[in-house]
């Protein structure tokens, strides 16, 4: 039973710190000014990153 509460565990935290750092990287990516708005747009849901698909 204590290894399966450490394993839960174990798996919470993992959880905890990916959200964490894809949250910090999807924030500091959009802010990036030296990025372009066709690479910014995957990170920020933006429709600008495929104009051919304008009307869609």
């Amino acid at each position: 039973m204590q290894n399966l509460a450490s394993a839960f565990a174990t798996a919470l935290i993992g959880v905890v710190l990916v959200t964490l750092l894809s949250t910090g990287s999807t924030k500091a990516i959009s802010r990036n000014e030296f990025l372009t708005p066709e690479l910014q747009s995957p990170v920020d849901g933006s429709a600008t990153a495929r104009p051919d698909r304008e009307g869609d």
